[in-house]
């Protein structure tokens, strides 16, 4: 059990630095600095970096090491062309069938978007926002579709952007969100795919002009 703990703790700790931008794209991962500034042993750290591996998030070279995913323009154009296809239908589908249960669960989540915002937590921020984007493939409950979106995102934005990224657009971002909640009160399956895949591209493309700006991509 501890050393599940410990490899749980490793994952989370080692997948964030990657989300918010501690670890940079590219940038290799020190394993004895990781040891010690985690407190954990060899084993727990190469099992999360198995895993995170296996997620798209890193890339292990045989006697070498592991680093961070270094993608290029084309392969988040690709990507995120995919994301928006899958998230879209998951949105079209969930518009049809929406409880008005789940959609004013739906609107609690957006609400809580604003707060966040102005105090500038990004964690916090990260959180609602993956459950944001995987209520719609639950409420159609299509396991499947649920676990691509998940791992396309992992490859997108690598799921989450850094936090400078984000709050520079996240007025946008959230004005994004109300136009996907506003289709699914109005139960309309278009305007939702289109708010949804509209979004999308927007996160796209200000995540490449950012690279860009910041030499993180080539």
């Amino acid at each position: 059990m501890k050393s599940q703990t410990e490899r749980e703790k490793a994952y989370r700790k080692i997948r964030e630095a990657i989300m918010i931008g501690t670890l940079k794209p590219g940038e290799k991962l020190a394993e004895r600095h990781l040891c010690e500034m985690l407190e954990l042993g060899r084993t727990p750290i190469r099992e999360a970096i198995r895993q995170l591996e296996s997620e798209g998030f890193l890339r292990v070279v045989p006697n070498r090491g592991a680093y961070v995913i270094n993608m290029s323009i084309h392969d988040i154009e690709e990507v995120a062309e995919v994301v928006g296809v899958l998230e879209g239908y998951g949105a079209a589908k969930a518009a049809k069938i929406i409880t008005p249960k789940q959609l004013n669960e739906l609107k609690k989540i957006g609400a809580k978007f604003h707060a966040i915002a102005k105090d500038w937590n990004y964690e916090a921020y990260a959180e609602l926002d993956f459950k944001f984007h995987d209520f719609f493939p639950r409420i159609i409950g299509n396991t499947f579709l649920i676990a691509e979106i998940r791992k396309m995102r992992n490859k997108s934005f690598r799921l989450r952007s850094p936090r400078t990224f984000l709050f520079v657009h996240v007025n946008e971002f959230i004005r994004d969100h109300e136009k996907i909640i506003e289709a699914m009160s109005e139960r309309d399956p278009k305007k939702a795919c289109d708010a949804m895949q509209l979004h999308v591209k927007r996160a796209k493309d200000h995540f490449i002009q950012f690279l860009k700006e910041n030499s993180w991509i080539l």
